[in-house]
């Protein structure tokens, strides 16, 4: 069995962690001089993270749940925008199509991350050319909370109107009914604020719109795995369980419920399903017809991309700090999700990172996504400092990843 992030308990203390280290503390990587023979200081970086991953803090692991500070919060209004550059894709796979992924070219990836899936855009006069990566990327697994923008993904798809406009609305556990609004759901779903219910029984509220074997259809044909299994929950009841979508605007429900009870199972998918799926919203824009996400609506789409601006880990921009370039680039966007846990059945802990990463540094465009999954079993066994190098090796990883993109363009 899996054990619920609930059951891994954390004993650490509230304090407020400074976003990024003191520019004293950074590590030198003089970004502007470097060449394609230097080498990235990895076990420099890692020791770094680590210290901040260890830092006192409650419930929650440092670097997976760091939050979104205010002043990010204008930016991710911006990151549809920033999304719809005038480039055009020409060699995507098309819906259904498993592009070829090289399992060699990441060697550079410590052992700790097991699998792993990349794909790199090369922008060059307007063309996105794209280079698929892996390691282990095709084997299915358990990706833990990692895979919750899938449902919110599939709704969106699934709603021809302006979700903007949309309530999710039934009866709670407790009987209660409520109306909330998709955004606010969404949103909490991401942030782990709880204004709403807990993160993992709205992930299971998502998942009551139909029956599991048909979302679980939905997203093989969207990525061509037809091997993965998507039947599963987040450990919780779902908080509404025979959720509508309902318009207020139009005063009509969109989308109903499925009637009969699920047979929950897995959430067993791969590192190329999730950097598939990151990498088709990000990029929706500068794809071909035949690659982009089917029936969705332009504004629903810009929704969700606001929406996994929010996440709770930014690696990404601790990454971006840790090679002192935070004034150096230029419309960042970053969608992600992080997800972690404690396996019996593996016998180990596990922390996930999915995100699509675009920006502009010295007039030239960078984008990729990518799925790392970093996995640890210390003897004897001590779950906390498990998650704290889990934590601080995917925060360094990300770095030398961006490090690697942009001294190799």
């Amino acid at each position: 069995m899996s054990l619920n992030r609930r059951q891994l308990i954390l004993p650490l203390a509230t304090s407020t962690l400074c976003l990024f280290l003191p520019k004293s503390e950074r590590v030198k990587i003089p970004i502007k001089s470097l060449r394609k023979n230097q080498q990235f200081n990895k076990e420099q970086v890692y020791a770094q993270f680590l210290e901040i991953a260890s830092s006192p803090k409650t419930l929650h692991p440092v670097l997976l749940f760091q939050g979104v500070e205010k002043s990010l919060e204008a930016e991710i209004k911006d990151y549809p925008q920033r999304l719809q550059q005038q480039i055009t894709c020409l060699d995507y796979p098309k819906i259904g199509e498993i592009p070829p992924i090289a399992e060699s070219g990441l060697e550079f990836l410590h052992p700790e991350i097991e699998e792993a899936c990349i794909c790199f855009g090369s922008v060059k006069e307007g063309k996105l050319t794209t280079k698929w990566l892996g390691k282990n990327p095709l084997g299915n697994q358990e990706f833990w909370s990692a895979t919750k923008f899938i449902p919110l993904l599939n709704l969106i798809c699934r709603s021809s109107c302006d979700v903007n406009y949309c309530q999710i609305r039934g009866l709670t556990e407790y009987n209660q009914w409520k109306n909330i609004g998709f955004y606010k759901l969404a949103k909490d779903l991401m942030t782990y604020e709880k204004h709403i219910s807990t993160s993992n029984a709205l992930a299971a509220t998502l998942k009551r719109f139909q029956p599991q074997i048909e979302l679980e259809k939905w997203v093989q044909n969207l990525t061509g795995n037809k091997d993965l299994i998507f039947r599963g929950r987040y450990g919780e009841p779902p908080f509404i369980n025979q959720p509508e979508l309902y318009n207020y605007r139009e005063h009509k429900v969109v989308l109903n419920p499925d009637k009969q009870e699920p047979n929950w199972g897995d959430n067993s998918v791969s590192a190329y399903d999730l950097t598939r799926l990151i990498s088709q919203i990000g990029w929706h824009y500068y794809l071909q017809p035949s690659a982009q996400l089917p029936d969705i609506n332009p504004a629903n789409l810009d929704s969700l991309i606001q929406i996994l601006g929010f996440d709770t880990a930014r690696f990404t921009e601790r990454a971006i700090a840790m090679l002192g370039l935070e004034k150096e680039l230029d419309s960042l966007v970053v969608l992600s999700k992080q997800g972690y846990g404690v396996t019996t059945i593996r016998k180990r802990t596990e922390a996930v990172y999915v995100a699509l990463i675009q920006f502009t540094y010295q007039q030239q465009l960078f984008t990729l996504a990518l799925t790392l999954k970093s996995t640890l079993a210390l003897q004897p066994r001590d779950f906390t400092q498990e998650l704290v190098r889990l934590e601080a090796r995917l925060a360094t990883e990300v770095t030398e990843i961006i490090w690697r993109v942009i001294i190799n363009s």
